[in-house]
Protein backbone atom coordinates (compact mmCIF):
# COMPACT_ATOMS: atom_id res chain seq x y z
CA UNK A 1 0.00 0.00 0.00
CA UNK A 2 1.58 3.60 -1.10
CA UNK A 3 1.98 5.93 1.01
CA UNK A 4 -1.03 8.29 0.38
CA UNK A 5 -3.75 5.30 0.90
CA UNK A 6 -1.60 4.59 4.09
CA UNK A 7 -2.51 8.33 5.05
CA UNK A 8 -6.02 8.04 4.43
CA UNK A 9 -6.60 4.54 5.83
CA UNK A 10 -5.05 6.28 9.13
CA UNK A 11 -6.91 9.49 9.05
CA UNK A 12 -10.27 7.16 8.83
CA UNK A 13 -9.34 4.79 11.40
CA UNK A 14 -9.04 7.94 13.62
CA UNK A 15 -11.95 9.56 12.41
CA UNK A 16 -14.01 6.17 13.62
CA UNK A 17 -12.27 6.47 16.63
CA UNK A 18 -13.09 10.03 17.40
CA UNK A 19 -17.23 9.20 16.40
CA UNK A 20 -16.77 6.12 18.82
CA UNK A 21 -16.05 8.34 21.58
CA UNK A 22 -18.28 11.65 20.59
CA UNK A 23 -20.78 8.40 20.64
CA UNK A 24 -19.66 7.19 24.32
CA UNK A 25 -19.77 10.25 25.76
CA UNK A 26 -23.35 11.39 24.43
CA UNK A 27 -24.41 8.22 26.20
CA UNK A 28 -22.93 8.78 29.28
CA UNK A 29 -24.28 12.16 29.37
CA UNK A 30 -27.43 11.33 28.92
CA UNK A 31 -27.28 8.13 31.70
CA UNK A 32 -25.82 10.93 34.09
CA UNK A 33 -28.59 12.80 33.68
CA UNK A 34 -31.41 10.93 34.77
CA UNK A 35 -32.59 10.70 38.17
CA UNK A 36 -33.12 7.22 37.88
CA UNK A 37 -30.91 4.21 38.65
CA UNK A 38 -29.62 2.33 35.31
CA UNK A 39 -27.04 -0.48 35.27
CA UNK A 40 -26.41 -3.85 33.67
CA UNK A 41 -24.36 -6.62 35.22
CA UNK A 42 -23.05 -9.83 33.39
CA UNK A 43 -23.63 -13.72 34.25
CA UNK A 44 -20.78 -12.74 36.98
CA UNK A 45 -23.22 -10.64 38.63
CA UNK A 46 -20.13 -7.61 37.49
CA UNK A 47 -21.08 -3.97 36.34
CA UNK A 48 -20.23 -3.42 32.93
CA UNK A 49 -22.28 -0.37 33.00
CA UNK A 50 -23.56 2.32 35.83
CA UNK A 51 -24.86 5.46 35.47
CA UNK A 52 -24.26 8.12 37.78
CA UNK A 53 -27.77 8.16 40.32
CA UNK A 54 -26.63 4.40 41.09
CA UNK A 55 -22.92 5.11 42.18
CA UNK A 56 -24.22 8.11 44.07
CA UNK A 57 -26.15 5.60 46.38
CA UNK A 58 -23.39 4.17 47.14
CA UNK A 59 -20.91 6.80 47.70
CA UNK A 60 -18.63 6.67 44.55
CA UNK A 61 -18.44 7.55 40.88
CA UNK A 62 -19.43 4.89 38.04
CA UNK A 63 -16.00 4.47 37.06
CA UNK A 64 -14.73 2.89 40.47
CA UNK A 65 -18.04 0.05 39.84
CA UNK A 66 -17.36 -1.70 36.59
CA UNK A 67 -16.03 -4.88 36.57
CA UNK A 68 -16.86 -5.47 40.31
CA UNK A 69 -20.12 -6.59 42.33
CA UNK A 70 -23.20 -5.51 43.94
CA UNK A 71 -21.98 -6.73 47.12
CA UNK A 72 -19.13 -4.91 47.05
CA UNK A 73 -20.92 -1.66 47.37
CA UNK A 74 -24.37 -2.74 49.06
CA UNK A 75 -24.06 -2.63 53.00
CA UNK A 76 -26.68 -4.97 52.84
CA UNK A 77 -24.80 -8.14 52.60
CA UNK A 78 -27.75 -10.49 52.71
CA UNK A 79 -29.91 -7.87 50.25
CA UNK A 80 -26.62 -8.07 47.36
CA UNK A 81 -26.52 -11.86 47.74
CA UNK A 82 -30.21 -12.13 47.20
CA UNK A 83 -30.26 -9.62 43.93
CA UNK A 84 -27.18 -11.27 42.30
CA UNK A 85 -29.20 -14.92 43.03
CA UNK A 86 -32.45 -13.45 41.51
CA UNK A 87 -30.51 -11.67 38.42
CA UNK A 88 -28.99 -15.47 37.73
CA UNK A 89 -32.61 -17.12 37.74
CA UNK A 90 -33.57 -14.19 35.46
CA UNK A 91 -30.97 -14.85 32.97
CA UNK A 92 -31.90 -18.74 32.86
CA UNK A 93 -35.78 -17.93 31.99
CA UNK A 94 -34.80 -14.78 29.82
CA UNK A 95 -37.63 -11.89 29.80
CA UNK A 96 -38.22 -9.48 32.26
CA UNK A 97 -39.63 -8.77 35.58
CA UNK A 98 -42.97 -7.41 36.57
CA UNK A 99 -42.33 -4.04 38.34
CA UNK A 100 -41.47 -4.00 41.80
CA UNK A 101 -40.32 -2.09 44.59
CA UNK A 102 -36.78 -2.29 46.24
CA UNK A 103 -35.62 -0.66 49.06
CA UNK A 104 -32.30 0.07 48.88
CA UNK A 105 -29.44 0.83 52.11
CA UNK A 106 -27.05 3.48 50.80
CA UNK A 107 -23.36 4.69 51.52
CA UNK A 108 -25.11 6.99 54.61
CA UNK A 109 -27.38 4.17 55.96
CA UNK A 110 -30.30 5.86 54.05
CA UNK A 111 -33.28 4.00 53.11
CA UNK A 112 -34.47 4.62 49.63
CA UNK A 113 -37.15 2.83 48.00
CA UNK A 114 -36.72 1.89 44.31
CA UNK A 115 -39.81 1.13 41.72
CA UNK A 116 -37.70 -1.21 39.61
CA UNK A 117 -37.43 -3.53 36.31
CA UNK A 118 -34.85 -5.68 35.04
CA UNK A 119 -34.68 -7.62 31.79
CA UNK A 120 -32.35 -9.74 29.96
CA UNK A 121 -30.44 -8.38 27.15
CA UNK A 122 -27.60 -9.05 24.78
CA UNK A 123 -24.36 -8.94 25.22
CA UNK A 124 -21.66 -7.99 22.21
CA UNK A 125 -21.85 -11.22 20.69
CA UNK A 126 -25.74 -11.34 20.80
CA UNK A 127 -25.89 -13.65 23.80
CA UNK A 128 -28.57 -13.23 26.52
CA UNK A 129 -25.72 -12.53 28.88
CA UNK A 130 -26.87 -9.09 30.29
CA UNK A 131 -29.23 -8.06 32.81
CA UNK A 132 -30.07 -4.26 32.35
CA UNK A 133 -31.85 -2.68 35.38
CA UNK A 134 -33.79 0.19 36.25
CA UNK A 135 -35.07 1.85 39.24
CA UNK A 136 -37.31 5.00 39.87
CA UNK A 137 -36.88 6.71 43.19
CA UNK A 138 -39.99 6.72 44.70
CA UNK A 139 -38.94 7.39 48.85
CA UNK A 140 -40.73 10.69 49.05
CA UNK A 141 -43.66 8.60 47.85
CA UNK A 142 -43.36 6.00 49.96
CA UNK A 143 -42.91 8.48 53.05
CA UNK A 144 -46.39 10.23 52.04
CA UNK A 145 -48.23 6.58 51.54
CA UNK A 146 -47.16 5.77 55.21
CA UNK A 147 -47.81 9.40 56.55
CA UNK A 148 -51.37 9.16 55.15
CA UNK A 149 -51.70 5.85 56.57
CA UNK A 150 -50.68 6.37 59.85
CA UNK A 151 -53.48 9.06 59.97
CA UNK A 152 -55.91 6.99 59.02
CA UNK A 153 -54.93 4.52 61.42
CA UNK A 154 -55.72 7.35 64.10
CA UNK A 155 -58.42 8.43 62.54
CA UNK A 156 -59.86 4.90 62.60
CA UNK A 157 -58.70 4.78 66.33
CA UNK A 158 -60.67 7.61 67.40
CA UNK A 159 -63.47 7.25 65.76
CA UNK A 160 -63.68 3.57 66.81
CA UNK A 161 -63.62 4.48 70.36
CA UNK A 162 -65.68 7.25 70.50
CA UNK A 163 -68.23 7.05 73.11
CA UNK A 164 -70.91 8.92 70.16
CA UNK A 165 -72.26 6.34 67.76
CA UNK A 166 -71.19 7.01 64.12
CA UNK A 167 -72.03 6.03 60.84
CA UNK A 168 -71.05 6.62 57.76
CA UNK A 169 -73.75 6.54 55.06
CA UNK A 170 -72.91 6.56 50.89
CA UNK A 171 -75.59 8.62 48.40
CA UNK A 172 -77.64 6.01 48.32
CA UNK A 173 -78.26 6.47 52.46
CA UNK A 174 -76.60 3.29 52.81
CA UNK A 175 -73.93 2.09 55.69
CA UNK A 176 -70.21 1.64 54.29
CA UNK A 177 -68.77 1.87 58.24
CA UNK A 178 -70.57 1.90 62.23
CA UNK A 179 -68.14 2.43 65.08
CA UNK A 180 -68.74 0.16 68.32
CA UNK A 181 -70.90 2.99 69.81
CA UNK A 182 -73.35 2.69 66.74
CA UNK A 183 -73.56 -1.28 67.00
CA UNK A 184 -74.54 -0.78 70.80
CA UNK A 185 -77.43 1.50 70.35
CA UNK A 186 -78.67 0.11 67.64
CA UNK A 187 -78.24 -3.60 68.33
CA UNK A 188 -76.93 -4.97 65.11
CA UNK A 189 -73.63 -6.64 63.73
CA UNK A 190 -71.28 -4.50 61.94
CA UNK A 191 -70.72 -7.55 59.50
CA UNK A 192 -74.38 -7.44 58.18
CA UNK A 193 -74.91 -3.86 58.86
CA UNK A 194 -72.32 -2.34 56.33
CA UNK A 195 -74.38 -1.85 52.77
CA UNK A 196 -78.05 -1.74 54.36
CA UNK A 197 -79.73 1.18 54.67
CA UNK A 198 -79.74 2.89 58.25
CA UNK A 199 -83.63 3.73 58.09
CA UNK A 200 -84.90 0.16 59.39
CA UNK A 201 -82.95 0.04 62.63
CA UNK A 202 -83.45 3.48 63.36
CA UNK A 203 -87.13 3.11 63.16
CA UNK A 204 -86.95 -0.23 64.83
CA UNK A 205 -85.67 2.08 67.99
CA UNK A 206 -87.43 4.64 67.48
CA UNK A 207 -90.44 1.96 68.01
Amino acid sequence: MDQPALAESEGERRAAERELERQRTFLRTVLDSVSSVIFVRDREQRYVLVNRALAELYGTTPKPMIGKKLVDFNPDREQALSLEQSDLRLLEEGGETDPYELPIVTASGERRWFHMVKRVIPDARGEPNLVLGIGADITERKRLQEEVQSALEVRDTILENSIVSIVFLNHLGRAVWANRAAEQMFGFDRGGFVGKSIEPFYLSREA
